[in-house]
């Protein structure tokens, strides 16, 4: 099993074994992602609670009042901790016992997973609104509320849910494959725009802030770099017209330089949520001009700025599939608003 704690998290981990190698833990992560999971932690009453979020489902995992003399066990509390919420969520002791068995040694790499940080960070803020009960290792209440806090819409699909399902299919271990020797296409992406993470400080602050317009041109500027590259890449590598290519461009233009700088600071990397937030409010409400044709336009080039993001290797294969499922919903959720309006319209 893999853990991968936030910069601040890692020295809660410093007597547990580390990872030898990042990009091979990544590679175990990405074949296995329900042995693999995000951590953080909070301050409560001068105490730390640490938040675990599995990769796959979003599950996530609460252990209160974890003091320095906790280090060396943390990998048992750890387990106790997902067996007792596997316990109450699945009710299936024998198969809970064998992802136990298949989960073997813990090891600690580091947070790299934007979706899954995502969802750490939107269970911190919740956890900011609920009273937690320090006198109770593992919350398991605190524990269920979490759990059904849905996470994709329109499916509505929870921590809980997805788990049960993530049993079904995924607990068998599969054969990990070095992300190094991944095909990813033989279109080689060259990148000349500056790292995300840049900005990654004032993404995660979010809202308006003084100076906001002069790091929001910086981010244009960077932007109009990769939208350059991306055209580059609907050329030669989808073997588009450049008319076809442009037209892409501009859906993506609309949706990186206006709706994720609308009220912040975001990239196409901040949340891998926002493309479905994208289609199913922003676009529809915002553009008086899209119809149900522009609707399906901007998902298909969406779906496509999704794979070149990853053919650039700005995200990973679990991003890329969660963004490009969250597309194809919030296309059905947009075609959907824009019929209730047109009906609407009418009576």
């Amino acid at each position: 099993m893999i853990i991968n704690p936030t910069k601040k998290t890692l020295p809660l981990f410093n007597q547990l074994t580390p990872s030898t190698s990042r990009l091979e833990a990544e590679s175990a992560a990405a074949a296995n992602p329900l042995y693999s999971w995000h951590a953080t932690y909070i301050n409560v009453d001068r105490k730390k609670v640490l938040v675990l979020v599995n990769d796959l489902t979003y599950t996530p995992v609460i252990i209160t009042d974890v003091k320095a003399q906790d280090r060396k066990q943390l990998d048992v509390l750890i387990e106790q901790g997902i067996r007792q919420q596997f316990n109450a969520v699945l009710h299936d002791p024998d198969n809970i016992e064998r992802y136990l068995t298949n989960a073997r040694t813990l090891e600690v790499n580091t947070a790299y997973n934007r979706s899954v940080i995502s969802a750490v960070n939107q269970y911190v803020k919740l956890l900011s609104y609920q009273h937690i009960d320090l006198t109770e290792r593992f919350p398991q209440p605190l524990m269920d509320k979490l759990s059904d806090y849905p996470f994709l819409k329109p499916e509505y699909r929870t921590g809980k849910s997805a788990l049960k399902q993530a049993f079904k299919a995924h607990i068998k271990l599969r054969p990990v494959v070095p992300l190094e020797h991944q095909k990813m296409t033989r279109y080689k992406v060259t990148r000349t725009w500056q790292p995300f993470s840049h900005w990654d400080d004032y993404a995660a602050n979010g809202g308006w802030f003084e100076g906001y317009e002069t790091i929001a041109a910086e981010v244009q500027d960077n932007n109009q770099k990769l939208l350059e590259s991306f055209r580059h890449y609907l050329i030669n590598h989808d073997k588009m017209t450049e008319q076809t290519a442009s037209e892409h461009v501009e859906n993506i233009a609309f949706f990186v330089d206006v709706y994720l700088l609308n009220y912040g600071i975001r990239t196409p990397v901040t949340d891998m949520r926002d493309p479905y937030d994208f289609l199913d409010d922003f676009l529809v409400r915002k553009a008086l001009w899209v119809g149900s044709k522009e609707v399906r336009q901007f998902g298909t080039s969406l779906r496509r700025f999704y794979t070149f993001l990853f053919a650039a290797r700005e995200i990973t294969k679990h991003e890329r599939d969660f963004a490009k499922e969250g597309i194809s919903y919030g296309v059905e959720e947009a075609l959907q608003r824009l019929e209730h309006m047109t009906d609407d319209f009418w009576d």
